[in-house]
């Protein structure tokens, strides 16, 4: 007998963009069957009036590990988050996947390895307007290059939120994740409202590297009346063969906090002069 039956239920082909009323029975944690006639099973549920659909995956997540904004998106569907966004992760990522393995977790957690402040952090850059020297470089290449063995889906930067950062430390990281076929996800710089430049580094990243770059929160980013170009830019780079992908979210503007450097002008001034000079 089935596990679990889902009947009455509006369920979703995303692929034929279609919907149509079935049953669906479950085995264990695996979709057996598809039914237009209601099905038994030990546990019957009737979804008269609602929509049935696989759990939904937020590629953007700021989760991490805290319990109850991971109940609120099991509420809304959201099965798997990725998090680590933005240059943030656990500095211990081999750490954090056994905790929660043991403790259980709401909904399944996959991770970045954050650029910004773990890696930084750990060869001893704590000065956010500091660029790396050579050593420190490939010291975090070497670790990022470990969390990646440890099950790290991919290496996030938040570039706004360090200044000091410099092409070489972005380099030497997405070529690690190229090595191993994994994702760079990118909270690009805010140099100015009318800025694209930002968006052309990640392109150039892709192109010199060959590492997949995901432009993250895009809409959020180049929300100034850029996003026509910006989409523009992106489809060229496709069209070309470079892995850039993006993902963005509902809204129009975006939103960080306000002691982060993002808000400092010495940010923006040293941004624009140091990735001129490095001939991004």
């Amino acid at each position: 007998m089935l596990t679990m039956a889902i009947n009455h239920g509006m369920v979703i082909d995303t692929r034929g963009k279609t919907s149509r009323k079935l049953n669906v029975g479950l085995e264990g944690s695996r979709i057996a069957v598809l039914s237009e006639k209601p099905l038994s099973a030990e546990k019957e549920i009737d979804a008269s009036g609602y929509y049935v659909a696989p759990g939904f995956i937020d590629v953007h997540g700021h989760i991490d590990g805290v319990l109850y904004p991971a109940e609120l998106s099991a509420c809304q569907g959201v099965t798997t988050t990725v998090g680590g966004n933005c240059g943030y992760s656990p500095e211990n990522l081999k750490e954090f996947f056994e905790f929660h393995q043991r403790q259980g977790f709401p909904i399944h957690q996959a991770m970045l390895m954050g650029h910004g402040r773990p890696l930084r952090n750990a060869v001893g850059l704590t000065d956010l307007y500091q660029a790396a020297d050579r050593q420190q470089i490939d010291r975090m290449a070497a670790l990022a290059e470990e969390a990646l063995q440890e099950g790290a889906c991919g290496i996030s930067f938040g570039l706004d939120y360090v200044p000091g950062c410099t092409i070489e430390e972005v380099t030497a990281l997405a070529e690690i994740a190229a090595k191993y076929d994994r994702v760079c996800a990118v909270h690009t710089r805010l140099l100015a409202d009318d800025d694209l430049t930002s968006l052309a580094d990640v392109i150039q990243t892709a192109r010199q590297t060959g590492a997949k770059m995901l432009v993250s929160h895009f809409v959020y980013q180049y929300c100034q009346g850029l996003t026509e170009q910006a989409l523009d830019m992106v489809d060229q780079a496709r069209e070309q063969g470079l892995p850039v992908y993006i993902d963005s979210g509902m809204y129009t503007n975006w939103t960080t906090y306000f002691d982060t450097t993002t808000f400092s002008y010495e940010n923006i001034r040293n941004n624009n002069w140091k990735w001129e000079q490095n001939g991004y």
